[in-house]
């Protein structure tokens, strides 16, 4: 039984999905018929619904199709809903929907097959687009030993407590029967080879990104209001409006401090980019035996363009750039390689604002993307057990060798290489009374380093930086953190901790953010009001959900300002809980006079 919702939908009405009405007509055959699988049974879940009001701003047409299937979780939402899961055609302003009665495993590749069945049959077109919409951790996605360490794969069922394989996905697909002619994954860090590897032989055009999405995602309206202006259009002219709809929805965002990337792929050059990447493995690992050329891997490892929340993953076209000059069948294969992409086959696009160009806060520059990622995992970064199990993945895929060149190039570095990235900047915290006059409150600034949390009270020395003193002890209403002129790569993150007020009952708190020592370009963040009206639990009772409300700025005693909250509510879920777990075991050394 199909169901229609009139009007806009909103938060402060009815859930989503609460209908009443019967509709009886059938659908025409279309041009296309795009199916949207929304695994919303997580912290996306609201995400969802956003994206879903985006859809409706366009609607099915008589040539385009777009059906759905969503389930939210009861746990993440804003709202109450009854848990089910949904499928439902959009139409412009409303939907045509159907309450499957319960709620499935949306990570259940029959599941997903039945969706795709029931879509193909209901809504027959001339093209069919998959959209795979979720959180996403490339290769790593749902397999067995990222799950036991608490990892966000592709396609997270929460209250099933499962993930979706990139293998499950490949047996879904096979199983439904269906060639599609995209395959678009909205969703983080999925733009790999080894995820191409995965999906070509089912689609014409697959789309993803590289490095994180945004929480927003797609920008559905943007994209479904072209392909339903101009429905004659083909998979590859699809997969350009999503690259380029996507990139420029984010260059032009108010807060223009994302870094975002998106590509669309022939898939019938992938089992090329498979064979060209495995003979310059080959030739790699023959290089090896060379002590000048696992140096010079070293210097790729710190220079090349990688992609935060997913360690190891690397741009494919940049690291054959940066090996090709080893020179002899090195650099031959790894032209080979790059001539790939040089070519129509692949669509590429990718945007880093200018303020965070070369920048370490809370979104890392992506200017060195073109489209394909790779896993190369600097040795420090991977336990043995996801190193296995990407053995296997890379066994299952065509790619032992790639896997063979990595594991030995691990056995060859030593333990003192370290990967190190351009420093030099500045992260500051200041704060007034409510009336912006001086505040006896204690504030903590805590900067979250690649291997730990560091505050002023700790020392004025870190690994990779150097604070002032610690507000408490010098009476200043600010801390400041410095970094080196070359620190360790990776991200460098604030929290503010509003550890006392003083006599105060509330404070205005602002970040300041220079990349240029000089104060020349300085980003501000604030003011933020804390207070000790709703605090958060005690550290030690922080679990997933405690974590996931720090992460939203829920609590009034901690803030994570700007782009790192941004960051935060996309992030894989191991990403999260290590920033937060450093935070907490700092703030426990203080509260229990350890230091």
């Amino acid at each position: 039984m199909f169901r229609s919702f009139n009007g806009a939908l909103s938060y402060t009405f009815a859930p989503i999905f609460i209908a009443v009405w019967l509709v009886g007509s059938a659908v025409q055959a279309a041009n296309w018929t795009v199916m949207v699988y929304m695994a919303g049974d997580n912290n996306l879940s609201d995400a969802l619904v956003n994206d879903v009001l985006e859809m409706m701003k366009v609607g099915s047409t008589k040539d385009v199709n777009i059906v759905v299937q969503a389930e939210l979780s009861s746990l993440f939402s804003s709202f109450k809903h009854n848990g089910h899961t949904y499928r439902f055609r959009v139409l412009k302003d409303r939907l045509e929907w159907h309450d499957l009665g319960t709620n499935l495993d949306m990570a259940d590749p029959a599941t997903l097959s039945a969706f795709i069945g029931w879509a193909s049959r209901n809504y027959p077109a001339d093209h069919y687009a998959l959209f795979l919409w979720d959180h996403g951790l490339g290769w790593m996605g749902g397999n067995n030993d990222t799950m036991r360490a608490g990892m966000r794969g592709l396609l997270e069922d929460r209250t099933s407590g499962t993930f979706m394989s990139l293998g499950e996905l490949k047996d879904s697909l096979a199983q439904s029967a269906v060639f599609f002619d995209l395959i678009e994954f909205d969703a983080c860090l999925m733009g790999m080879l080894e995820v191409a590897a995965t999906v070509y032989d089912y689609t014409k055009y697959i789309t993803f990104s590289e490095a994180t999405e945004p929480g927003d995602g797609n920008p559905y309206d943007k994209i479904f209001h072209l392909l339903v202006s101009k429905p004659e259009m083909g998979g590859r002219q699809l997969a350009a409006t999503i690259v380029y709809s996507y990139v420029e929805h984010y260059r032009n965002a108010k807060n223009g401090l994302v870094s975002v990337t998106k590509s669309g792929l022939d898939s019938t050059i992938v089992p090329s980019l498979v064979t060209r990447t495995v003979s310059l493995a080959e030739a790699l690992e023959h290089a090896l035996s060379d002590p000048s050329s696992v140096d010079r891997l070293v210097r790729v490892q710190k220079e090349v363009q990688t992609f935060y929340g997913l360690t190891g993953s690397t741009d494919l076209y940049d690291f054959c750039d940066k090996v090709a000059d080893l020179g002899g069948e090195v650099g031959q294969r790894a032209r080979a390689v790059k001539m790939l992409f040089n070519n129509d086959q692949l669509i590429e696009s990718h945007y880093t604002p200018q303020a965070v160009e070369g920048g370490l806060v809370a979104t890392s520059s992506v200017s060195s993307a073109h489209g394909i990622a790779i896993f190369f995992p600097w040795f420090r970064d991977v336990t043995r057990d996801v190193m296995h199990e990407y053995r296997q993945f890379c066994s299952s895929a065509g790619m032992s060798q790639w896997f063979a060149f990595v594991d030995n190039l691990h056995h060859k570095v030593q333990e003192t290489h370290m990967v190190t990235s351009e420093g030099g900047f500045i992260i500051a915290a200041f704060w007034t009374d409510s009336d912006g006059f001086k505040s006896s409150a204690d504030i903590d600034l805590y900067v979250v380093e690649p291997d730990a949390a560091y505050a002023p009270w700790l020392g004025q020395t870190t690994p990779n930086g150097f604070f002032s003193a610690d507000s408490l002890d010098s009476g200043n209403n600010f801390e400041v953190y410095t970094a080196r002129e070359r620190v360790e790569k990776g991200l460098y993150l604030p929290v503010l901790n509003l550890y006392d007020l003083g006599f105060e009952s509330r404070v205005r708190a602002y970040c300041f953010y220079s990349r240029d020592p000089s104060l020349h370009n300085v980003i501000t963040w604030g003011p933020n009001f804390m207070d000790m009206y709703l605090p958060a639990p005690d550290p030690e009772d922080w679990d997933e959900w405690v974590i996931y409300l720090l992460s939203m700025n829920f609590y009034s005693d901690w803030w994570i300002p700007g782009e790192v909250q941004k960051t935060l509510s996309r992030a894989p879920l191991p990403a999260v809980q290590a920033f937060w777990n450093a935070v907490r075991d700092q703030y426990l050394n203080k509260r229990q006079g350890a230091f």
